[in-house]
């Protein structure tokens, strides 16, 4: 068990990479934070196919590429469609008409499930060119392939050079490398050995005090985690002995049932508050990631935080 110390970051960098962040896709914002030079080399790869010869992608060149893309694949789906068409294409016009629809040849029969739109057991050029049409559709979510890049425009001037791409890669990977400060503990179990995580309901005590009571049926040794918006005590009422560590995130009055010795302390940060940040946000994904990198890619700490901030919540619904 150790204590992971973070160093702050400058506000400035942060909110820039959230900025950043905020023009991608959800699979750019998860890809760029956990592995910025894979997501980089990709990402430089897009750019060379779709600019060409050109110093930077514009718009021009965007919706050339766009063009030569779908005048492919319409090529292509007709060429296939004469190649399968050819043994009973018998006067070569690319159609299968009138005694040529005859014979019930098995390849025959497959290539008029694909072109024979009106079922007429014929095969026509305007038939051919709808079906490439409709091959073109499925291609929908590569078309604006090139233009879906202009989300990495960082200046925002209608063109995107490699250096931009670059530069994006370098600020995200520096504000998740240099996350806002906070303390984590890094924790180590498996996953037949599971945190323990607070079940109760603060009251106030005798002395006016907000409480909140732990009873554990667990006779393991294992980790516990706590959490609260507000300070308060808790009382462990269960055999100390069953306690690795009592982890306790966010502020509190005071841990009684639990040796001091036992108890880790987590400051409330933004580290360890969770509820606010939507997961697919573009903080939630630069929190993640600056948490993992922050603990060693030890995730299930963070999720153990995560359960932690969300558990006065769920307890409260079940009330």
């Amino acid at each position: 068990m150790t204590t992971v110390a973070v160093l702050a970051a400058t506000t400035v960098q942060a909110e820039e990479a959230v900025r950043l962040l905020s023009f991608m896709s959800i699979k750019d914002r998860g890809w760029v934070v956990e592995q910025p030079v894979p997501w980089q080399a990709q990402r430089l790869r897009d750019l060379a196919v779709c600019r060409g010869n050109a110093p930077a992608l514009t718009g021009e060149s965007a919706d050339a590429w766009r063009q030569a893309f779908e005048a492919r694949v319409v090529e292509m789906t007709k060429s296939e469609a004469e190649r399968r068409l050819k043994p009973f294409d018998l006067n070569g016009d690319g159609q299968i008409l009138g005694p040529e629809a005859v014979p019930d040849e098995v390849d025959l029969q497959i290539a008029r499930r694909a072109y024979d739109a009106n079922y007429d057991r014929e095969i026509t050029t305007a038939e051919i060119e709808a079906y490439a049409q409709e091959v073109l559709g499925k291609q929908a979510r590569y078309l604006n392939g090139c233009h879906d890049l202009f989300a990495l425009d960082i200046d925002q001037d209608g063109t995107l050079a490699p250096e931009e791409i670059a530069e994006i890669a370098a600020i995200v990977s520096a504000a998740v490398r240099d996350p806002q400060s906070c303390v984590l503990p890094k924790i180590d179990y498996t996953s037949d050995a599971p945190l323990v995580f607070a079940v109760g309901k603060a009251v106030q005590n005798l002395e006016g005090i907000p409480e909140v009571e732990i009873v554990s049926q667990n006779d393991n040794v294992i980790p516990y985690v706590v959490f609260s918006e507000t300070p308060v005590v808790w009382r462990f009422n269960a055999d100390p002995k069953s306690v690795q560590v009592f982890i306790v995130a966010g502020e509190f009055i005071a841990v009684e049932g639990v040796p001091s010795d036992k108890v880790i302390a987590v400051p409330k940060s933004d580290c360890t508050q969770f509820r606010a940040v939507d997961g697919t946000s573009p903080e939630g994904y630069l929190a993640r990631a600056q948490i993992g990198h922050a603990l060693g890619r030890a995730l299930p700490t963070y999720d153990a935080l995560v359960e932690a901030d969300r558990m006065p919540s769920l307890y409260a619904s079940r009330q």
